[in-house]
């Protein structure tokens, strides 16, 4: 697959579970290329407070199959 352009958006999601507070940071990549779908990798950070890179990934995967496990998951949350 030749990469000809990409798109990068950041992300931190937090939430409190009784006194505790957790966080998550990940950078959301969107790999366009000329001969094949969209691919979409999802990296995350160990730490979302401070200045860290988001390097371990976590997702690698076409994007019509992100988007249907996305679609999922919301639904599962909706139940």
């Amino acid at each position: 697959m030749e990469v000809v352009g990409y798109e990068a958006k950041g992300l931190v999601l937090r939430f409190n579970e009784g006194e505790e507070l957790y966080g998550f940071k990940f950078d959301v990549n969107v790999l366009k290329n000329n001969d094949s779908e969209e691919w979409v990798e999802i990296f995350q950070a160990d730490d979302c407070d401070g200045g860290t890179e988001a390097n371990k990934l976590v997702l690698s995967a076409p994007l019509s199959e992100v988007v249907e496990l996305l679609e999922k998951m919301l639904a599962f949350l909706r139940r």
